[in-house]
């Protein structure tokens, strides 16, 4: 009889403590978007996301920048493990046609970055194309994978970015 009420107590406290798990702040992080996802920045409180494309012969060039704007406060951004980025090209009929994280092995660890006031976080990553360019346009798109900005829960991907590209 101890044994089954000891049971049902170590039951119940588990459920509680599970139950209570994750509901600390739910703050959203509120969005102010200055530009559009379609063109050349997305900017969010104090964070501005560009990404640039280059090509030299057979190779495209995407690199990522979120820069800190504001001129004093450093931020914080949380990423929930390495897997920090995303860039795709699709052809003009909407092929896929490269997927950065296809085929990679990701880190499942957290990871936190600090950007100090008029810094940024660069990521850079290199496809080559195989002449697959000549049938351009190509439609690049990218988003950073952050969940949190300051400790506050971001909704949804508000850090993606879409650009045509022509040779």
């Amino acid at each position: 009889m101890k044994i089954q009420r000891l049971l049902w107590l170590i039951s119940l406290f588990t459920f509680l403590v599970l139950a209570g798990c994750g509901q600390g702040s739910n703050n959203v992080y509120e969005e102010n978007i200055n530009g559009s996802s379609e063109g050349e920045m997305v900017e969010i409180d104090g964070l501005k996301y560009t990404m640039a494309v280059e090509k030299e012969n057979d190779v495209i060039e995407v690199t990522l920048s979120l820069k800190n704007t504001l001129e004093k406060d450093a931020i914080t951004v949380d990423f929930s493990s390495g897997h920090q980025f995303d860039i795709f090209i699709h052809d003009e009929d909407d092929n896929l046609l490269y997927d950065y994280a296809d085929g990679m092995m990701f880190t499942q660890a957290f990871i936190t970055e600090t950007i100090n006031a008029g810094e940024e976080l660069t990521f850079t990553d290199s496809w080559n194309s195989n002449n697959t360019t000549d049938a351009a346009p190509l439609k690049i798109s990218s988003q950073l994978n952050i969940y949190q900005v300051d400790g506050t829960n971001l909704e949804g991907t508000p850090f993606k970015l879409e650009k045509t590209w022509t040779k």
